[in-house]
């Protein structure tokens, strides 16, 4: 199966999973009142009761997953925010995940720099301590040092790096 499909596969069946927990949750007016009642050996009343501590208990997990399924497709299934605001899907990417240019090598030398004090300098930027130092065309005299911060600092992987 094509991938584009896939995602709407999974993005219609999102919607109808969203659409049936939140006309669950309200056509059971007393689910979590129902929550705490538990009658032992009374037959299929005890099924239900069952039933309805189990669905509560997964309702958290239900949404999230849910939730998570609607955000990670949001701008193919709602695509009208990104079209209004922006004609090429370059420019999209650019705006959203920005990259430093890339420079040609000059061919004239260059002095090293001593990297502790570009370090030093980056987590002044940053506010955070730094984890990884590139070094670009290093001699040269269009050589670029990427600093990036500590990812145990953040909650995404996708570190930023201050070009100095």
């Amino acid at each position: 199966m094509p991938v584009i499909w896939a995602r709407w596969l999974v993005g219609s069946a999102t919607m109808m999973m969203l659409v049936a927990i939140v006309s669950g949750i309200v056509t059971h007016k007393k689910i979590f009142k129902d929550f705490f009642m538990l009658r032992r050996a009374k037959g299929q009343r005890s099924w239900l009761d069952g039933h309805n501590a189990t669905a509560v208990l997964a309702l958290p997990f239900h949404l999230m997953i849910t939730y998570t399924g609607l955000v990670t497709l949001m701008t193919l299934l709602m695509p009208w925010a990104v079209v209004a605001n922006y004609n090429d899907q370059n420019t999209v990417f650019a705006t959203m995940f920005p990259t430093a240019s890339v420079v040609e090598r000059t061919g004239r030398p260059a002095p090293l720099i001593d990297l502790r004090l570009i370090a030093a300098d980056a987590e002044r930027r940053l506010g955070a301590p730094a984890s990884f130092i590139e070094v670009g065309d290093p001699g040269d005299a269009a050589a670029r040092v990427s600093v990036s911060q500590s990812a145990s600092s953040m909650l995404s992987s996708r570190t930023p790096r201050p070009d100095l």
